[in-house]
């Protein structure tokens, strides 16, 4: 359970070593990987999103199989819908404050955008000699608690949250890389209006049929 004192819940060394080196290496190689397509706050990260109910988890795990060990420990089953946002940020950048609305794009005009029953983030590197870039937690403009990144840890918060990413220095050979998931608990009437599977990246359709081979580019709507 979350407290008003220690907004968000830790769990340390989710994955076996090789599964968190496969995993990182998927991310940081995948051809969907590109300048981030979130809204504002996002500027000069990385990454790709991909939406989609629980019926198609085995598709997302099509395109990110060194997930599936991540996925069947992290998944709630009381949600129906996810977003996975592979995020890498750069020394000197930073994400700013935000609470996640992210299917206010998928939704009609009016409607309430729900928040993420739950936020989960895992990180996957981790620059040497890390300064900053801390996961600051905000509440009514103030700060309520800050969590120092570790390597093959994962921290879970509710989606109501307001929360940022602070700038960080130190070996740049290194990213700092994370799996975030967005976890939604949405009922059926709102469920219907979301994509069955969704994918968004900014790399071109070019690139995606140089990443395939042989053209074989993934659909990127249900």
């Amino acid at each position: 359970m979350f407290s008003l004192l220690v907004p968000y819940r830790v769990r340390r060394q989710m994955l076996e070593a090789s599964d968190l080196e496969r995993l990182a290496q998927a991310v940081l190689t995948s051809p969907y990987l590109a300048a981030s397509d979130l809204d504002h706050g996002f500027e000069q990260t990385y990454g790709f999103s991909v939406l989609f109910q629980r019926s198609q988890v085995e598709r997302f795990l099509l395109m990110l199989p060194s997930a599936r060990s991540y996925f069947e420990k992290m998944l709630r089953r009381d949600c129906q819908a996810f977003l996975v946002n592979p995020l890498v940020i750069h020394q000197g950048a930073a994400v700013a404050p935000h609470a996640d609305k992210t299917l206010m794009s998928f939704l009609p005009s009016g409607v309430k955008v729900p928040f993420p029953h739950r936020v989960s983030v895992l990180y996957l590197t981790l620059p040497e000699n890390l300064e900053g870039g801390d996961l600051v937690f905000h509440r009514n403009a103030l700060v309520k608690a800050r969590f120092r990144p570790e390597v093959n840890c994962m921290v879970e918060f509710p989606g109501w949250l307001y929360h940022e990413v602070k700038p960080w220095s130190g070996n740049s050979r290194t990213p700092r890389v994370s799996l975030v998931c967005e976890q939604y608990r949405l009922k059926p009437t709102m469920l219907q209006q979301i994509p069955e599977f969704h994918l968004e990246s900014t790399r071109s359709f070019s690139d995606f049929l140089s990443a395939n081979g042989e053209g074989n580019l993934l659909e990127t709507s249900g």
